[in-house]
């Protein structure tokens, strides 16, 4: 609130900004005041001015250090107090007449009286003014004690007590919630903290316990399970594990010792990071909508109005402390708390930092604002002085890498992504400025022959953005797309991923076929003053995406050269340890050939290892929460690699088809199994999956027969001569003994629609490569190269709508025999289910021999051709390859053509049986 008895000084600098563009600006300007006394003291007491008319209750603290009082600001927010300083043996006169002027009833004294004398504390009761100490043996202990004032909550703050920045920084944020700040040492856990964590344990397990009994309805944890959320402020070298391990572990469930506390840190590389990162981390989101505040005339002004269920922080009225000390920063911040704002701390190097945070956070600073920002300084010009002022907030407007102002004009190279953006905020001719941007919070420009999204990054307030399937190389526009949470970059030709390192807010992120070969490089969070670019770092992309829970690196195509194709091999999986809360993660189709790196992702449960070459399975044994993994197409696999699996018993779907395995064994203990797939495994015994067979519900083989469960065999069904006949059918076929197999069906249908998407995917890769040739602008060999895809992309569609076509016939006939009893109607029905599948992988091992022919020929023929060349055209490494890639087609055509024979005969034998089996 805005004092109405208080002048705001307005400073509008227009004069400063309008020597650095050329360009006009109506962008409403931020309004600045300065709360400021000749010294600390007299500067808290400008606070208090400031903010409150009148208040109850005021907070007293030391201005000579800081350790006791690193706490009070969650408190002052409490009580909606404000924070007085005072010396340790006398208080200022001017803060009495401000404590008298207010008409504080109660003083709340933080500190022992090493910080503040019992002689204050005399001095204010015989005022009639009550007071209360609030202190321990230390700061730690202080810090506890103020705590307890808070009573029972479900989050707590935590900052090192051994420097008063962090505990400033999280301090507003831990107001707005109305939860303490705890402070700990780096590498030990006080015992006055322990005892305190440990109580609150004991009274959130009880309070618990009595909901689930129907004893009380008073719980905060109604509707929910226990949920203790502790933000650390600092990584490990700030406040160790250890300590915040302690905080984790005490949260427990008394009976069945299940943890229910969960800490989250908030880092940085020095406390001016740490600060920004803490704002951002509760930044608010405006729902775009104008209230007033206040009800007095003068001072009125509007503001944007926002949710604050779970976003804690506004930017409308920023707090500007310098962090080369605690005092003005600790009084402006109970001022803060009280608007819910946050005290931005200013150092001599980190303004572009800040500049950073506003320009892409602050909700209203465009041209288009109508209400003005506020930009409250805390101290005066010698701790901050106005030129630093000038260099955060002066030149904001005129920054070139973000359209904002009458800069705000948004131009877009690419016409199609203009006309799709024009079409969205339905402005169809015009300049398009921030403001016809700023509102969008959704985009699917799909398959739309995009080739470069500059003028994107105007769209700041972005959460879905779907890029799939254009001709993009250049995903620099994104860079301060911070909001985005799903964001769909698939099929394009995506090489620098580093640009996507900012976007710390992602849930979901879509990288499948693209160029990625590198994921180590990420861009730097500021920028010098002239530059427009951001330097290269070693750091993974995703070293900060700790919210990232779906991830696909994938290629859709496996096979032929593919000009688009992520090389992710084995060693770019270490960039993936910080993604600590990947649930999903699709690397399909790469080159990962070993899975060592991915033991760390515990949180996975979903798992896409097709077409990686892989064997070795024994990293999977960590990952214990699986209930999803695809290994199918790695011909490496056999029986004997399986071993780890045993120990994944959440599995819900397995899919090991087309692999080398002849063993189950491993698999006897997934008994949560719905979905296996085993197809095109030389597989001889089913035993070990027997117990579990009625669980699974999609499989694509059948063991009823391997089982014993033959039903309806009786012999009197058919007529003896026709029983005759297809004894002599078994013989010309060699089918077998159909007296054991006459009820055994070879396929059991999965859902109809199983494969849409699937479907769908696969038209639009192809429509998407077809545009790419149609493009031009090609080499020959690029173009040969998509072209081979192409054709890869069609034959994969074609198989998959062939066994789309047999499934449904299938499933159609099952339909049929789910509702017979008759055992002769029953066989005719599974005989004709038979006859469809073997139908169906006659063909498909006949189109696999055609394929490997071809290849095979295409094959030889770039060995003849490098031969004639000379040594000097090639090395014996390509020769070496090449010959190795004939050896794999050759296997494939052998072991498809036994294939061939083995269906030609099951498909001729069962139409033969169908052809008598109708006329009985």
């Amino acid at each position: 609130m805005i004092r109405k008895r208080k002048q705001i000084l307005t400073l509008i600098l227009a004069s400063v900004i309008s020597s650095t563009l050329c360009y006009k600006v109506n962008a409403a300007y931020p309004t600045r005041k300065r709360l400021a006394g000749e010294d600390r003291y007299i500067t808290s007491l400008k606070v208090a001015q400031d903010g409150w008319d009148s208040s109850y209750y005021a907070v007293l603290a030391c201005g000579e250090d800081y350790p006791d009082a690193l706490s009070s600001v969650p408190l002052a927010k409490k009580y909606d107090a404000p924070i007085l300083l005072t010396h340790r043996t006398y208080i200022d006169s001017s803060i009495v007449e401000e404590l008298k002027s207010l008409k504080v009833g109660k003083v709340f004294i933080i500190g022992g009286t090493a910080s503040i004398s019992d002689t204050i504390l005399n001095q204010l009761n015989s005022l009639d003014i009550q007071t209360e100490r609030i202190g321990g043996v230390d700061r730690y202990d202080t810090s506890v004690k103020i705590a307890e004032k808070f009573g029972k909550v479900n989050t707590l703050t935590v900052a090192t007590g051994e420097d008063y920045a962090d505990a400033i920084s999280i301090g507003s944020a831990a107001g707005a919630m109305g939860v303490p700040v705890l402070l700990v040492p780096k590498n030990i856990m006080p015992e006055g903290t322990r005892n305190y964590i440990e109580e609150l344990n004991t009274v959130i397990n009880s309070d618990y316990n009595n909901k689930q009994k129907g004893q009380t309805t008073n719980s905060s944890n109604e509707g929910e399970f226990r949920n203790i959320k502790v933000f650390v402020v600092g990584d490990n070298s700030v406040v160790s594990d250890n300590v915040a391990r302690e905080f984790e572990n005490t949260f427990k469930d008394d009976v069945t010792n299940e943890q229910f506390g969960y800490v989250e840190r908030i880092t940085g590389s020095d406390k001016y990071e740490r600060n920004i990162n803490v704002i951002a981390r509760f930044l608010e989101k405006s729902t775009g909508t104008d209230v007033d505040y206040d009800d007095v005339d003068d001072d009125d002004y509007t503001k944007t109005d926002y949710s604050t269920k779970y976003d804690l922080f506004s930017l409308n009225n920023i707090f500007v402390a310098s962090g080369d000390g605690f005092a003005d920063a600790l009084s402006g911040a109970a001022e803060a708390a009280k608007n819910r704002a946050p005290v931005i701390l200013s150092g001599t190097s980190n303004s572009n930092l800040i500049k950073d945070l506003i320009l892409t956070k602050i909700p209203n600073y465009n041209n288009d604002s109508t209400n003005p920002e506020y930009i409250t300084v805390l101290g005066g010009e010698g701790v901050l002085p106005n030129s630093r002022v000038r260099e955060i907030f002066g030149y904001i407007i005129g920054d070139k890498n973000t359209s904002t102002g009458d800069s705000s004009i948004t131009t877009f190279q690419d016409s199609k992504l203009e006309k799709l953006i024009r079409d969205k905020v339905g402005k169809p001719i015009g300049t398009l400025a921030y403001s016809d941007l700023k509102n969008i919070t959704s985009l699917n420009l799909s398959n739309e022959g995009i080739t470069d999204i500059s003028g994107l990054e105007s769209c700041v307030n972005l959460k879905s953005l779907d890029l799939s399937y254009n001709q993009i190389k250049d995903v620099k526009p994104l860079l301060k797309l911070y909001d985005i949470k799903d964001l769909n970059l698939s099929h394009n030709k995506i090489s620098d991923v580093s640009y996507l390192s900012n976007l710390t807010s992602l849930e979901q992120l879509n990288l499948s076929d693209n160029n990625i070969s590198d994921l180590s490089h990420s861009r730097e969070n500021t920028k010098d003053d002239d530059d427009s670019d951001y330097d290269k770092t070693s750091d993974s992309v995703f070293k900060n995406m700790t919210h990232l829970a779906f991830l696909d690196l994938s290629n859709s195509s496996v096979s032929g050269s593919y000009s688009y194709k992520n090389s992710i091999d084995s060693s770019d999986l270490d960039e993936l340890e910080y993604l600590i809360r990947l649930t999903s993660l699709n690397l399909k189709g790469t080159n990962v050939a070993s899975l060592t790196n991915l033991k760390e992702l515990e949180t996975l449960t979903t798992l896409n290892l097709s077409d990686t070459s892989v064997s070795n399975l024994e990293p999977l044994e960590e990952l214990t929460d699986l209930t999803y993994l695809d290994l199918s197409n790695n011909s490496r696999i056999d029986g004997d690699d399986l071993k780890p699996l045993q120990y994944l018993t959440k599995l819900k779907y397995l899919n090991l088809s087309n692999n080398r395995i002849d063993d189950l064994t491993y698999l006897k203990g997934l008994k949560n199994l719905n979905t296996l797939y085993l197809e095109d495994n030389p597989i001889l015994d089913y035993t070990p999956i027997l117990s579990y067979k009625n669980s699974l519900y999609y499989r694509d083989f059948d063991i009823s027969s391997i089982s014993g469960d033959v039903t309806y065999s009786k012999d009197s069904t058919i007529d003896g001569s026709i029983k005759g006949q297809i004894n002599d059918f078994e013989d010309v076929y060699e089918y077998g003994d159909y007296d054991k197999l006459r009820f055994r069906v070879l396929y059991r249908p999965y859902d109809t629609g199983a494969y849409s998407d699937t479907l769908k995917g696969l038209k639009q890769e192809m429509d998407w490569l077809q545009q790419e040739i149609a493009s031009g602008g090609m080499s020959s060999l690029e173009l040969k190269n998509v072209n081979d895809d192409l054709t890869s992309v069609k034959n994969e569609l074609s198989d998959i709508t062939k066994k789309d076509a047999m499934n449904s016939e299938a499933a159609n006939l099952e339909n049929q025999l789910s509702s017979s009893y008759d055992a002769k109607d029953m066989e005719k029905i599974i005989n004709k289910i038979n006859y469809e599948y073997s139908d169906y992988r006659y063909d498909y091992y006949r189109t696999l021999v055609d394929r490997c022919t071809s290849d095979i020929q295409n094959i030889k023929a770039q060995i003849q051709l490098i031969g004639l060349q000379g040594s000097g055209y090639s090395s014996t490494n390509t020769i070496d390859s090449l010959q190795n890639m004939l050896e794999e087609k050759q296997k494939n055509k052998d072991f498809a053509e036994e294939k061939i024979n083995m269906y030609d005969r099951y498909r001729n034998f069962f139409n033969a049986v169908n052809s008598v089996l109708e006329q009985n």
